[in-house]
């Protein structure tokens, strides 16, 4: 019969106590992460809804439904705000939902299917008409004591499918907002379809938000402050 030789034995019992230290730690740390968070160190998840408002959204699903894409998009986003957890803030941006001119009478071109931020990361049942009241903006105005996400599923409900798809410059624009860098895409007056909504940005944007211009000429995203006869 083999056996181990003294001076290994020591050696071999320290090596089975580091194993066994190494097979628990993964434990230790899993209970520990699960069981003993620090609560307090949690915050609420900001979600910013980026939706396509395109023409395609026109299209008619292949169901037999009759239902549009866009009426499925209608259904489904306020299904999600309606089950959404109150523990989390939600914004809303989208993209197109206009045609080749609109805002833009000296500048025809479609810098309007690239919009700001709709709706700042708020709440999500807090009351709408305190986040957006006094504001001039571009979205209808919510009663009072309308929540948030409820106001949010109207403002999508009153959209209609039109305009191309700038799938990368709304990105953009969303990342900047996260990162709260300044407006690009969004950088318009407050009232026309494409601006970024007042509570999105703080201070003044530029030329394009001073009274005394009636409308801006708009070539990639900058506005040049020239007022249009």
């Amino acid at each position: 019969m083999n056996t181990l030789p003294e001076f290994l034995k020591p050696l071999l019992w320290r090596w089975l106590a580091s194993l066994l230290i190494l097979v628990m730690a993964p434990v230790q740390a899993d209970e520990t992460e699960i069981f003993f968070q620090n609560e307090a160190s949690s915050v609420n998840p900001n979600v910013l809804f980026l939706m396509d408002s395109s023409g395609s959204m026109n299209d008619i699903l292949s169901d037999g439904s009759g239902q549009t894409r866009m009426d499925v998009l209608k259904e489904t986003f306020r299904q999600v705000m309606e089950d959404a957890s109150p523990d989390m803030n939600i914004g809303l941006m989208h993209y197109a939902n206009s045609n080749w001119s609109k805002d833009y009478k000296a500048f025809n071109s479609n810098w309007s299917f690239i919009k700001g931020v709709n709706f700042p990361t708020t709440q999500i049942d807090l009351d709408a008409h305190d986040v957006v009241n006094g504001v001039t903006d571009n979205l209808p105005d919510p009663a009072v004591q309308t929540p948030v996400r409820t106001f949010l599923a109207d403002i999508v409900d009153g959209w209609t499918a039109d305009g191309a798809t700038p799938i990368v410059d709304s990105l953009f624009e969303a990342m900047r907002y996260f990162r709260g860098e300044p407006v690009f895409w969004g950088q318009l007056p407050p009232s026309f379809a494409a601006a970024a909504h007042p509570r999105t940005y703080t201070g003044g944007l530029d030329a394009c938000t001073n009274p005394v211009v009636k409308q801006c000429g708009q070539s990639w995203g900058e506005c040049n402050g020239t007022e249009d006869p």
